[in-house]
């Protein structure tokens, strides 16, 4: 079964840039600034009035009607609820029972950890990455990953477990700085990359320990933390079964490899020399991207370990879509931006969008139901796949 899913991004684990409102009356960016920044009670209860309504048993519905086989649902490090953070581990356990009913598979990401793994919003905290450097919080990480596989091992609805979202290389941290330096100085001043040599050792203790509690047909997906050449020869399929590793392909942070965009310097992942792609904001271009770039880096490394594209959406700066004369043109365009993707990622084992839905301030590129009801997007057309 190829993957073609969606992430419940913002409803457990919170990202402000997704919905304003939720963070409303406070000055700041993140998770951590909700809970200190705001009274006590008066956070507690506006979260979880958002856990209980952000995402509905009528959310699973229109997503299986669309064509979805599979979600990722980020959740935090706090999902069992601590003395000033809400749980919301029931709203888990009433999105298995969804899921079973619409017969969608669920992958839980762990997507934040005390002490943040990547200094961005997503990991609760913008320009703290520390988690690394106390072992108690590593070891209170990996705990919890048993906790919550031991909850859902006998579900149907299991899919896998992510251990860890995104931590944060050399260049991430990099960029984590320049963005919150000057926001945020006393968190970016202890803030470190979390080194290769940690991360692996990480990963093979989390296989060890939860790896036996998992159902044969579970998988642990694993962050390629921006770099899937690096964990080619890492953790080998024949000697540790159920390993994926899950890759972030985002067009709209990687239109730097376009040699030229009029774009900030330093606003892709990555751009190397080799990947460079001639020209600007046009829609072969992006085409190239999809096919070309993205799909040599997926095909490379799926010859070690199955990959899934865990993160990617339409959300782009194309010329031609601001340029189009009618709405009938820019769904055209969006759908040739769409089926190229699906056609990659297919060559691997699918992919998941980012994300579900945003608030109606964002660009509905980023929202799967906005695209799939603009007919931007559908996954229950037949692609053709070239293998």
């Amino acid at each position: 079964m190829k993957l073609r899913g969606v992430n419940l991004g913002n409803w457990l684990s919170l990202e402000k840039w997704m919905d304003e409102e939720l963070f409303s009356g406070f000055e700041g960016e993140d998770e951590l600034d909700l809970f200190t920044k705001l009274p006590k009670e008066e956070a507690m209860q506006r979260v979880r009035t958002h856990y209980e309504t952000f995402i509905t048993e009528e959310d699973f519905a229109f997503m299986a009607e669309a064509g979805v086989n599979f979600v990722r649902i980020p959740i935090p490090y706090y999902v069992f609820g601590e003395e000033d953070r809400p749980a919301s581990i029931d709203c888990l356990d009433r999105a298995f029972d969804w899921a079973e009913k619409y017969g969608i598979k669920i992958l839980i990401d762990l997507h934040s950890v005390r002490g943040g793994q990547n200094g961005f919003d997503n990991s609760g905290a913008c320009g703290l990455c520390t988690w690394h450097k106390h072992p108690e919080y590593v070891e209170e990480t990996i705990a919890l990953l048993e906790r919550i596989t031991r909850r859902y091992a006998d579900r149907k609805a299991l899919f896998g477990i992510g251990p860890i979202n995104e931590p944060a290389n050399e260049n991430i941290m990099a960029l984590n700085k320049f963005l919150f330096g000057k926001q945020y100085p006393e968190r970016v001043e202890v803030s470190e990359a979390v080194p290769d040599s940690f991360l692996e050792k990480f990963y093979l203790e989390v296989y060890r320990r939860i790896k036996p509690l998992l159902p044969e047909s579970a998988v642990i997906v694993l962050s390629d933390q921006f770099d899937l050449s690096h964990w080619e020869h890492f953790m080998p399929a024949d000697e540790y079964p159920g390993v994926w590793f899950d890759a972030h392909k985002y067009l709209t942070f990687s239109e730097g490899m376009f040699t030229y965009t009029g774009l900030p310097s330093g606003y892709a992942y990555h751009a190397s020399e080799e990947d460079q792609i001639q020209g600007g904001l046009i829609l072969p271009n992006y085409l190239r991207l999809i096919k070309n770039v993205f799909a040599k880096e997926l095909l490379q490394a799926a010859k070690y370990h199955p990959v899934l594209v865990g993160e990617w959406c339409l959300m782009q700066n194309m010329e031609d879509i601001k340029n189009a004369k009618d709405d009938a043109e820019v769904r055209a365009l969006y759908r040739q931006l769409a089926d190229a993707h699906l056609q990659v990622w297919e060559q691997a084992e699918g992919g998941a969008y980012w994300s579900y839905k945003v608030s109606d301030e964002v660009p509905e590129a980023w929202s799967f139901r906005k695209c799939v009801e603009n007919g931007w997007l559908s996954y229950k057309d037949e692609v053709e796949i070239s293998r």
